[in-house]
C-alpha cells in the first residue's frame, strides 16, 4: 500500500506541476500579447505624431508672428515632444520581448530609440527657437539647419537600431520570414539614405524612406492584430507535452 500511495502523490505532484507550468507558460503569451499590442498602438501612434507636428512647426516655424509657442507651431511642437515619449517607449518596452534572444540587440534598440528621441526633441525645439528668432535669417538658418542635421542622424540612427531588431526577431522566428527581412532591407536601406541626408544628397533620405515607412505602419497593424510568435506561444501553452521539455 506504501508503494502505491507514493506513486499516486508523486502523480499528483507531476500533475499539478504541469498545472502551474502550463499557467506560466499562459500568464507570460497573455503579458507578451499585451505589451506587443501596447508597442502597435505606439508605433501608429507616433507616425502619427511626428508627421502631423512637424507638418504644424516645419510650415510655420517661419511665418509665425506671434510669440513662440502660439497656434499651430506651438501644436506641432508639442506633437513632435510627445512623438519623443512614444518612441523612447518602444524601446523601452521591446526590451524583455528581445532581452530572451539578445541582450546585446535588447541594448542597441534602446540605445537607438532613446538617440532618436532626443534628437527629434532637439529637431521640435529648434523649430520653437526659430519663432523665438522673430524672422532673424542668420539664426533662422541656423536652427533650420540643426533641426535637418538633428533629424537625419536621429533617422540614421533608428534605421541602424530597427536593422538589429528585424535580425533578431527573424533568428527568434517572432516575424513571418517575408517580414521580417522586408524590415531588415527598408530601415537598411532608410539608414543608408539618411547618412547621404547628412553628407549633403538632398532627397536620399526621402527617396530610400519610402519600404522602412510602409513597413512600420504594416508592423504596427501586425503587432496589433497578431503580435510576435503569437501561434507559437499559444501551442505551447496548451500542449501537454511541451510541459516535460
Amino acid at each position: 500500500m506504501s508503494a502505491l500511495e507514493d506513486a499516486m502523490s508523486e502523480h499528483r505532484t507531476s500533475v499539478t506541476a504541469s498545472a502551474a507550468t502550463r499557467s506560466a507558460v499562459t500568464d507570460s503569451a497573455a503579458t507578451d500579447r499585451r505589451t506587443t499590442t501596447t508597442i502597435g498602438i505606439l508605433f501608429l501612434s507616433a507616425f502619427a505624431l511626428y508627421g502631423t507636428g512637424s507638418l504644424l512647426a516645419s510650415g510655420t516655424a517661419v511665418s509665425e508672428g506671434g510669440p513662440a509657442g502660439s497656434g499651430p507651431l506651438g501644436t506641432g511642437v508639442v506633437l513632435i515632444l510627445v512623438n519623443s515619449l512614444a518612441v523612447l517607449a518602444i524601446g523601452i518596452l521591446f526590451v524583455p520581448v528581445l532581452s530572451r534572444r539578445s541582450p546585446v540587440a535588447a541594448t542597441a534598440y534602446l540605445a537607438a530609440r532613446i538617440v532618436e528621441a532626443v534628437l527629434l526633441a532637439v529637431g521640435g525645439a529648434a523649430l520653437w527657437a526659430q519663432a523665438a528668432a522673430q524672422g532673424d535669417p542668420l539664426v533662422g538658418g541656423v536652427l533650420v539647419a540643426l533641426d535637418d542635421a538633428a533629424y537625419a542622424l536621429g533617422m540614421a540612427t533608428l534605421g541602424a537600431g530597427s536593422v538589429v531588431l528585424c535580425v533578431t526577431l527573424l533568428r527568434a522566428a517572432l516575424l513571418p520570414r517575408g517580414v521580417a527581412l522586408w524590415g531588415t532591407v527598408g530601415y537598411a536601406l532608410f539608414a543608408l539614405g539618411s547618412a547621404l541626408e547628412l553628407l549633403g544628397v538632398a532627397g536620399a533620405g526621402l527617396v530610400l524612406a519610402a519600404p522602412a515607412g510602409l513597413f512600420e505602419v504594416f508592423l504596427g497593424v501586425w503587432l496589433i492584430a497578431v503580435g510576435l510568435g503569437r501561434r507559437g506561444a499559444e501551442a505551447r501553452a496548451v500542449s501537454p507535452g511541451a510541459t516535460h521539455r
